[in-house]
C-alpha cells in the first residue's frame, strides 16, 4: 500500500527552464527548453541590453477529475521569469522570436555602429514568438 506523502512534505519544484545563450559576430542567440509549455503563456520583453522571458508550465493533471493521488514527482511546474543580460545592445525591432518542439528561440540582432542608436528603443518591448 502507497503512503501519503503529502503529509510528508512532498512538494513539486518551481520550474526554471535550461538556457543557454551563444554570441555571435552580428546577434546573439538564446535557446530555452520549456517542455509542456504553452506557446500562449510565453511572454517576452527585449530590452536594450536584457532580455526577460515569463511562463508557466502547468501539471498536465491540474485541472483533471480523476481520484488519483500524486506519490511522487520529479517534473517542475509553475511560473517562471528568466533576465538575461546582454554585454552589448541590441535592436530591439529587429528581435525575432520561434517556438518549436517545446525550444524557444531567440534571435536578438545587435547595436553595431553609432547610426544604430536611433533604431534602439529607450524602454523594452514585447516580442511573441512565432510556433513553428
Amino acid at each position: 500500500m502507497l503512503q501519503d506523502l503529502s503529509t510528508q512534505g512532498l512538494s513539486t519544484a518551481a520550474f526554471q527552464p535550461p538556457t543557454e545563450v551563444r554570441e555571435g559576430d552580428y546577434s546573439f542567440s538564446i535557446y530555452v527548453d520549456l517542455p509542456g509549455v504553452s506557446a500562449q503563456t510565453i511572454n517576452i520583453a527585449s530590452c536594450p541590453t536584457s532580455v526577460t522571458i515569463q511562463g508557466e508550465r502547468r501539471s498536465p493533471h491540474a485541472n483533471s477529475q480523476t481520484d488519483s493521488q500524486l506519490v511522487s514527482s520529479d517534473r517542475a511546474t509553475g511560473s517562471f521569469e528568466r533576465v538575461i543580460q546582454l554585454a552589448q545592445p541590441i535592436l530591439g525591432e529587429q528581435v525575432y522570436a520561434e517556438y518549436s518542439h517545446g525550444v524557444l528561440k531567440l534571435e536578438l540582432p545587435k547595436q553595431l555602429c553609432v547610426d544604430d542608436q536611433d533604431k534602439m528603443p529607450a524602454t523594452c518591448r514585447s516580442v511573441t514568438p512565432q510556433v513553428i
